[in-house]
């Protein structure tokens, strides 16, 4: 289900199974790839990545745009690519730049969906018992 976009992160189970994950937490931050944006949006991943050096000053006004070497296979063997490892802000910022194609403008609502659900699920994972309402306990009680 889930492919190795990200190394080294911690993967959740999407909010509704069937439904393809593009959000992850990388150390302590929620981030997205050029990759799943390519993917989510239809474009090829060249494309992504050339929009993103075009637009890299105006996506730095929200920090340091962090790339990574990142293998895949093809049928010729493993290759090595350059992916864009993108919080939030500059996920938002480089969908914004985007034509408002109907494909679009649904990753769009689907990838803001999945930074706040992913926030949502951490928040709560970090809680302490004492933090967790009777009804959270109930839940956990009866499952």
């Amino acid at each position: 289900m889930f492919s190795s976009l990200i190394l080294k992160c911690t993967l959740v189970e999407p909010p509704e199974p069937s439904s393809r994950f593009y959000c992850y937490q990388h150390t302590n931050e929620l981030t997205t790839t050029s990759l799943a944006i390519a993917e989510g949006v239809g474009l090829t991943h060249a494309a992504v990545i050339k929009l993103v050096r075009s637009y890299l000053v105006a996506l730095q006004e929200f920090g340091r745009v962090r790339f990574e070497i990142q293998p895949f296979m093809t049928a010729g063997g493993e290759q090595r690519r350059e992916v864009a490892v993108l919080p939030e802000s500059q996920a938002t910022l480089l969908l914004s730049l985007m034509k408002n194609s109907p494909k679009v403008v649904d990753f769009k609502v689907r990838l803001v969906k999945e930074f706040y659900w992913m926030r949502e699920e951490l928040q709560n994972q970090t809680r302490t018992p004492a933090q967790l309402t009777r009804m959270e306990i109930l839940k956990l009680v009866t499952h």
